[in-house]
């Protein structure tokens, strides 16, 4: 009996310590990836040529009424007091000066951030900005000065096209996209008012065919979230955060570093997010139907939906890559929709512009080239040209589902989508463009109404 004891307790270190070197071994780390080609190029740029100088200055000089609801309020509709409309106006003519200069350079190139989790107040006050330049388009169109209307609307059309094209931060290019719907907003309203004439039509054709393109900026975006990931990562490799807190989430501080010393590999964690935005990248410029999926993503999926994936080598990066990844593959998705809305809304303009100088619309949109556009714009979504149905009066995309329905607004359940600003986008079978306001007025009431309450609610915290 004692000799059995001498040898179960040799034979348990042991086994113990061979378990132990067989974890390690399987949980073993791979080298530091190589990010080089990730890397994020930053010109040098005079601040007299930065136009981020002049939006700084336009945002300090802003003046804002006391009633934190009274811009969006006049830009969406809602009867308000005139003689305030005109204080706005009159003691904002240095804040649209100071825009008129930053949206005639040709690079907007904010600060850099300090940490990945630092979130610029400027980006708030671009969203307050664009809001005042909406204001004043929709005040030069009411007022019958249609090319007044017309220079503001490029000025905030501009601006958006600025800030999604160079941008310092993931939710800056996003914040480019939010201004650029503002400006089409009043795009439409020009397009659809008809005393706009053919000549302003025109220039605003023009205007929309000059923005973009719109995959460089997300190019850069994903370069750059690269490296705030890969931050994340060091920080939790360094014990300066938890997993959780990378998550914005609490949990227990022994489950959390349990996880992270036991299921997370950093440099196999950095490869893959490395790997998810070379995918992205590789993505950008292609119709969405001719994307790859991420075949990163789709493993990290596999693994965390396994039996063994909460205790996985790398469950941890798995969940990580997971929950990012997933928005940076979103992402695709979002600059397909505001190419969308550019190219419909341009075609939007030349049909009605035609219409000023025939009576008519045209019987094709290729009967639109090269008075009035120099190509017909082509579905970022199939990559095929945008449709057209004359008899119902719009223009469409086949959307995410790369189904032709001609061009419905119904939903997969039968339910009226509409088609004004976003909602086309709330699953609707395609995203219809309306050349007329009566030809998506009764479809979208109810949904314009919703869109103006939120958007002003988020107007209301953005000048706070």
């Amino acid at each position: 009996m004692k000799k059995f004891f001498v040898i179960l307790g040799i034979a348990v270190p042991v086994l113990i310590g061979a378990a132990i070197i067989v974890l390690l071994i399987l949980r073993r780390d791979v080298p530091p990836p190589d990010l080089s080609d990730l890397k994020v190029d930053r010109p040098d740029v005079a601040d007299e040529n930065n136009a981020f100088t002049y939006f700084e200055a336009a945002a300090e000089k802003m003046y804002r009424p006391s009633d934190a609801e009274f811009i969006w309020a006049y830009v969406v509709g809602e009867p308000v007091d005139p003689q305030t409309v005109q204080e706005v106006l009159a003691r904002n003519e240095e804040t649209f000066e100071s825009m008129r200069k930053g949206v005639a350079c040709e690079i907007c190139l904010p600060p850099r951030v300090v940490s990945p989790y630092d979130h610029p107040p400027h980006l708030q006050d671009w969203r307050a900005l664009a809001n005042l330049l909406a204001f004043k388009a929709r005040h030069d169109r009411l007022a019958g000065d249609h090319a007044q209307a017309v220079d503001t609307s490029r000025t905030l059309l501009r601006f958006g096209n600025l800030v999604q094209h160079d941008p310092i931060l993931f939710t800056e290019y996003l914040t480019g996209f939010a201004l650029l719907e503002t400006g089409l907003m009043r795009v439409v309203e020009l397009a659809h008012d008809r005393d706009a004439p053919a000549m302003q039509l025109k220039r605003l054709a023009r205007i929309l065919g000059g923005l973009g393109p719109f995959d460089h900026g997300l190019v850069r975006a994903m370069k750059v979230d690269c490296e705030e990931c890969v931050e994340i990562v060091n920080q939790i490799q360094r014990r300066e955060k938890t997993f959780m807190q990378a998550l914005d989430m609490d949990g227990g501080w022994m489950e959390d570093q349990l996880l992270t010393r036991l299921c997370f590999q950093p440099n196999k964690t950095k490869e893959m997010f490395a790997q998810v935005c070379r995918e992205v990248i590789r993505n950008a410029p292609r119709a969405y139907g001719n994307m790859k999926p991420s075949e990163v993503m789709e493993a990290a999926s596999r693994r965390c939906r396994s039996k063994r994936g909460a205790l996985g080598p790398n469950a941890v990066g798995d969940i990580l890559v997971g929950l990012w990844g997933r928005l940076y593959i979103h992402s695709l998705e979002v600059k397909c929709r505001i190419e969308a809305d550019v190219a419909g809304m341009l075609l939007v303009c030349a049909c009605n512009a035609y219409r000023r100088d025939h009576g008519t619309f045209p019987e094709r949109l290729d009967d639109l080239v090269p008075d009035y556009i120099k190509a017909v714009a082509r579905d970022p979504f199939d990559g095929e040209p945008f449709r057209y149905n004359r008899a119902k009066q719009i223009v469409y995309s086949v959307g995410e589902d790369l189904e032709d329905l001609g061009g419905s607004t119904l939903n997969p359940w039968g339910e009226e989508v509409g088609s004004f600003g976003s909602a086309r986008w709330r699953d609707a079978e395609d995203a219809v463009f309306g050349l007329t306001k009566s030809a998506e007025a009764e479809e979208s009431r109810d949904t314009e109404s919703e869109e103006a309450q939120e958007a002003k609610r988020d107007a209301g915290q953005d000048t706070q």
